[in-house]
């Protein structure tokens, strides 16, 4: 059975989305949210 994330959980992930260092890259990220989803872009990158 899944469980509900919580919305602090939901904040730290997109937190750690938002920060190029994630990804090991030096570059600005951008954050565009659908009805479902929030994606995030890097560049050539997308992560979702």
């Amino acid at each position: 059975m899944l469980r509900q994330v919580t919305e602090d959980e939901q904040t730290a992930t997109a937190a750690f989305l938002m920060d190029p260092a994630s990804y090991g890259l030096a570059a600005t990220v951008e954050s565009m949210e659908t009805h479902i989803s929030r994606i995030f872009l890097l560049g050539d990158l997308i992560s979702l």
